[in-house]
């Protein structure tokens, strides 16, 4: 889904189905970690969205995390 926003731009929207495809993971595990806070979310009555953006923003901290760990 994309949607529109007032200065012009457009940002793509994921649904939970959407970013649990993504990441191969059940919508209960991405509802969980958005219950706990752990990833960039907002809310539509009681359904959870994604701002892509900020998901890739997430993935890549997640991947530089993961590797200074290793170092």
């Amino acid at each position: 889904m994309t949607v529109g926003i007032t200065n012009g731009t457009s940002m793509k929207i994921l649904k939970t189905e959407d970013l649990a495809e993504r990441w191969s993971v059940s919508s209960n595990a991405i509802r969980n970690l958005c219950k706990k806070g752990e990833v960039p979310h907002f809310r539509i009555g009681k359904l959870y969205r994604f701002n892509l953006s900020l998901i890739e923003e997430y993935e890549n901290k997640q991947l530089e995390n993961s590797r200074a760990t290793k170092d």
